[in-house]
């Protein structure tokens, strides 16, 4: 697969991110493959967050992304970002509704009929989420895992063909992660590449089509049956602590 090939939803060569005096990642180089759902793996400070927004054009690098065939500003609305929830401001004053309009706005515009529009479709994505009864709540007053159904809305609600999820799972319930992980395979079937940042190795193994190592690096990526062994995962950990059992 390269670059331009339709099969790749995100092409990364020799990837270098520093800031803070640090090296952060070197070299990184990898495919993420279309319509798959994609785990990136690794122990904390590891890069993985660093990954995602380099990807989405948040950070200087010097090497080579390009993101659904080319660079992100020219798909930008196509892709669907979510941070980690310490990232956000949750004192912001917004609801429920409108974190959800952010997503179709990004994609329909801000402009006459389709103001309506955005928010039909923001409130199908609610309803989707579970969230419907609390459009109208500012999003500082949900719960964890309803900030996170809400940021799931909004990326429904865009209908992009790449969805990046920053440690969607974090301080969640089980329940909620069953939903969001339900809502995430749906997307994939409908073509959507999703790639999440994830620390439970199980879930990885049972859930995801692919996954990516990574450890200031990327280590490994392929088929999660391939890379989700004893021996990729103690080169990608080595004694850092890591969530579920490597079994070859």
């Amino acid at each position: 697969m390269t670059a331009g090939d339709p099969a790749v939803a995100v092409a990364i060569d020799s990837l270098a991110v520093a800031y803070g005096g640090r090296t952060v990642l070197r070299d990184a180089t990898l495919r993420i493959r279309a319509g798959a759902m994609t785990a990136v793996v690794g122990p904390n400070g590891a890069g993985k967050s660093t990954l995602l927004r380099a990807v989405m054009g948040m950070l200087p690098f010097t090497g080579s992304v390009r993101v659904l065939g080319g660079p992100i500003d020219a798909c930008r609305a196509r892709v669907a970002y979510v941070p980690q929830r310490a990232a956000v401001d949750w004192d912001f004053p917004i609801t429920v509704r409108q974190v959800a309009e952010m997503g179709a706005h990004a994609r329909l515009g801000w402009f006459g009929l389709r103001l309506g529009r955005a928010r039909r479709e923001a409130l199908e994505a609610l309803a989707d989420v579970g969230l419907a009864d609390l459009a109208a709540r500012p999003i500082g007053e949900l719960s964890g895992g309803q900030q996170q159904r809400a940021f799931m809305a909004r990326a429904l609600a865009q209908r992009a063909d790449l969805v990046l999820l920053d440690e969607p799972f974090a301080s969640i319930d089980a329940t909620t992660e069953h939903d969001l992980l339900a809502l995430l395979s749906g997307l994939r079937h409908r073509g959507t590449t999703v790639v999440v940042v994830h620390h439970d190795l199980e879930t990885v193994r049972e859930r995801f089509d692919d996954a990516v190592l990574v450890r200031g690096t990327v280590i490994a990526h392929g088929a999660a049956r391939d890379v989700m062994t004893a021996a990729w995962l103690a080169r990608t950990y080595g004694d850092a602590p890591h969530s579920g059992k490597a079994t070859a």
